[in-house]
């Protein structure tokens, strides 16, 4: 319950403005439950202007979620190819 509540914290947080106060709260709710494809593939929201450590979230996001998020993984498949480009 407390990782759903800093996850939610973080994504209200990301869409005030306070890119650095929401990834504190990614970091917690990943120090509580490691396993939640949703808080890596927001935590890379994020980090979409450091195009390698958006990547690495959006991979683990992929990872963790093993099929039970098609829609998330898609996204994040599209998300890494965009930015794969980026850094060409």
């Amino acid at each position: 319950m407390m990782a759903l509540l800093l996850w939610s914290g973080g994504f209200v947080l990301k869409n005030m403005g306070k890119p650095n106060e929401a990834i504190d709260k990614y970091r917690k709710a990943v120090n509580i439950n490691p396993k939640n494809c949703l808080v890596y593939s927001n935590w890379a929201l994020i980090l979409l202007n450091q195009n390698k450590k958006a990547i690495e979230k959006f991979e683990t996001c992929i990872e963790l979620s093993s099929g039970q998020f098609p829609d998330v993984e898609w996204r994040a498949r599209k998300a890494i190819a965009l930015l794969q480009k980026k850094i060409v």
